[in-house]
């Protein structure tokens, strides 16, 4: 089959439309009709199929296989699937499709902006969970719903038949471990799914481009990936109000916040790699040092707390360090420096009070 065969004509388009939903549909029904065993993870599958149509025979195709398959999940499953899987996988894989198929009218680094731009894909991909999560919050406090302890009270009863056994100290830890989990929970899960949403759409356009049926054939350029400049400006606010608002919008703050940072740490860590590219080992050196206390800098951090995982601001500022040295290249030295002091120093606190 041929890329002609499967994007222009239209009965081919259509009929995979038809079969990309239905194979979306039934892999997510039969996931959460089977989510007690192994078979739940089939709904990570579910965005797949859509992707290859949208991406393959066009926007209209790629929107009816989304809807074909929302009604498709009530079918085979329960009416009450429907609307998880239209919040999940429906509305998100339909923008993005959208986003990718119809060219932007801005430009980027004074060439006209790709069909398929990585940089609003992962701008999309950040805001939408925000979204959600703002009306949620908005829709809960209007009800007089307190978020946290709902979400607290939740994780207590999933973990009341595996407490037995623990040590009594451990038990009484728990609530304070599960007030903080909660605080940072829906970012948590709004970073996981944007990564498989993003891992879905891109294993699409790579069978899709195996088979010659990509619509738009543009190379994606991790090391260039330009994200609207504003979005940093939502970051520096939500953080405020994370540090400085009231409940619930410190609440608020917080979880819209780290999503924001996902494109800013991923068009960071592209940029840093273009950088370190033309200055040979020290660029490498950079390179190197950088993602060791990426990686370490958690471990580390968490023995310097005594056991307590690095704060939710931590992380935020060691992820816009990297837009920022991306951005100003110079900057990446006193980036990879204070990286190496905010790990290093509670770890050697925790060594000094051990030898005393």
């Amino acid at each position: 089959m041929t890329h002609a065969s499967f994007s222009s004509h239209s009965t081919q388009g259509w009929l995979g439309a038809v079969l990309g939903g239905f194979l979306s549909a039934v892999a997510f029904a039969f996931a959460l009709g089977h989510a007690e065993t192994l078979a739940i993870f089939l709904a990570y599958l579910a965005p797949l199929p859509l992707f290859v149509v949208g991406l393959g025979a066009g926007v209209a195709q790629g929107l009816f296989s989304c809807a074909l398959a929302t009604v498709a999940v009530g079918a085979i499953g329960t009416p009450s699937f429907m609307l998880p899987f239209i919040v999940l996988f429906a509305l998100p894989v339909g923008g993005l499709i959208t986003l990718a198929m119809v060219r932007p009218k801005a430009r980027v680094l004074g060439e006209a902006a790709p069909w398929l731009s990585l940089g609003v894909w992962l701008t999309g991909l950040a805001l939408y969970p925000c979204l959600l999560f703002a009306s949620a919050v908005a829709v809960a406090s209007k009800r007089g719903i307190d978020l946290v302890e709902a979400t607290k009270d939740i994780m207590q009863k999933m973990t009341e038949g595996s407490l037995e056994g623990l040590p009594p100290e451990s038990v009484a830890q728990l609530p304070a471990i599960f007030d903080k989990i909660a605080r940072i929970l829906p970012s948590t899960i709004a970073f996981c799914w944007g990564f498989l949403i993003l891992i879905m759409a891109l294993a699409a356009r790579s069978f899709l481009a195996r088979q010659g049926w990509l619509l738009r054939k543009e190379p994606l350029k991790w090391n260039n990936l330009s994200v609207p400049g504003w979005l940093l400006g939502l970051v520096v606010l939500a953080g405020a109000g994370a540090f400085f608002a009231p409940a619930p919008f410190d609440y608020l703050g917080m979880n819209i916040a780290l999503p924001l940072c996902l494109p800013l740490g991923i068009a960071g860590l592209g940029g840093l790699h273009l950088w370190a590219k033309g200055k040979g080992s020290w660029g490498t050196m950079a390179l190197v040092a950088y993602y060791t206390i990426l990686t370490v800098g958690p471990l580390f951090g968490a023995v310097g707390q005594g056991g307590k995982p690095a704060s939710p601001t931590e992380a935020l500022l060691f992820v816009i360090s990297a837009w920022i040295a991306a951005s100003v290249p110079w900057l990446v030295v006193l980036t990879v420096l204070w990286g190496a002091i905010d790990t290093a120093v509670p770890f050697l606190k925790t060594m000094k009070k051990h030898e005393h």
